[in-house]
């Protein structure tokens, strides 16, 4: 299961992506793969979250 947080401007997405790594079977990350293109920018490992 994948799980995307999908957030406005100013909103705390960087404090939910710190307190989601205490979260112990998910990865969690703020805006990590912007710097990608095309299939790499979506190939993400098993069980994220991810906010932006």
């Amino acid at each position: 299961m994948n799980v995307f947080v999908l957030c406005t401007g100013r909103c705390g997405s960087v404090t939910f992506a710190k307190a989601s790594t205490f979260i112990t079977n998910f990865s969690s990350a703020h805006e990590s793969r912007t710097f990608l293109l095309g299939e790499a920018r979506l190939a993400y490992l098993d069980r994220p979250i991810r906010s932006g």
